[in-house]
């Protein structure tokens, strides 16, 4: 059984090189980094329409609220600073939001 398993291990670790030698050697990871970096900015542009909508939202309340508490002020802050973090973040990685 061990035998087996070893042979078909070969045969996929002989694969795999064979398909890194036919993509030019590194073109294959690159590819994956690639496709993950636009996973994940796709994810982070979410968060950051999510985030700005919330902000917006409690921005909102506070003006049209006569004698906002502290609590509701504070919730603002909050939602302010995970907007502009998000923000930040989206600058520093050059994120581009389509239109």
């Amino acid at each position: 059984m061990e035998v087996s398993f070893l042979l078909w291990k070969d045969r996929k670790r002989l694969k795999d090189e064979e398909k890194f030698k036919a993509c030019g050697g590194r073109k294959m990871f690159f590819q994956r980094k690639k496709r993950l970096r636009h996973e994940y900015d796709a994810a982070l542009i979410q968060q950051l329409e999510h985030f700005k909508q919330n902000w917006m939202n409690q921005k909102t309340l506070l003006e049209r609220s006569v004698d906002p508490s502290e609590e509701a002020k504070a919730t603002l802050k909050i939602a302010e600073l995970k907007y502009f973090y998000m923000f930040r973040e989206a600058k520093r990685r050059q994120v581009k939001m389509k239109k």
